[in-house]
């Protein structure tokens, strides 16, 4: 059966003229390019999906051995708990808490005059977000620098924005913007 249609194919093939062959192999030919362009195509995009598969693979494979790792575990617990220490819980009186410390710092530190006061809060973002305060007091070098120091011996994580000293009514004034991180506590802590 298979054989008697190609002796048939064969046959029509023959009564063909040349120029119907030409058109024929030419068809062919598109064909056969088609194909392989195809082919190459779909061979590229399965090597890409095999080697990203691969790599997403092994980096599963270091994220597992590293949640694995006891040191690790530890390592990460223990940053967690510097991020909550080193933060002032995001809750009403935070600002005021600052504020506070801030005022209490800049007495100690030996600034003349400070003024303390909160500067438009950031939004948070998600559990984050940040408190920022003003000082602004007579300056002095000695007083700056016990500041500094009480900043950096400090429990939270305060962080200097801007420092300007600027000249009023004959006398030096320092006014420095200093930032606070804050965290919302949330019940599922």
């Amino acid at each position: 059966m298979i054989a008697a249609a190609v002796r048939g194919f064969a046959a029509k093939l023959r009564q063909t003229t040349p120029r119907e062959r030409a058109g024929l192999a030419a068809l062919v030919a598109i064909a056969a390019l088609t194909a392989a362009v195809y082919g190459m195509e779909w061979a590229s995009t399965n090597a890409a999906a095999a080697a990203s598969a691969t790599q997403t693979a092994s980096e599963s494979e270091a994220m597992l051995s590293a949640f694995q790792s006891e040191t690790y575990r530890q390592r990460l617990s223990t940053q967690a708990g510097n991020a909550w220490r080193w933060s002032q819980a995001s809750d009403a009186f935070a600002g005021e808490t600052v504020l506070a410390e801030l005022d209490s710092m800049s007495q100690q530190a030996g600034f003349n005059e400070p003024r303390v006061a909160l500067v438009e809060q950031p939004a948070a973002e998600g559990q984050v977000g940040a408190i920022e305060a003003s000082i602004s007091a007579d300056f002095d070098w000695t007083s700056f620098l016990a500041f500094l120091d009480a900043l950096e011996e400090s429990e939270l994580s305060f962080t200097i924005r801007s420092i300007d000293v600027a000249e009023e009514a004959g006398a030096q004034r320092i006014a420095l913007i200093i930032t606070v991180p804050t965290i919302a506590e949330s019940e599922t802590r």
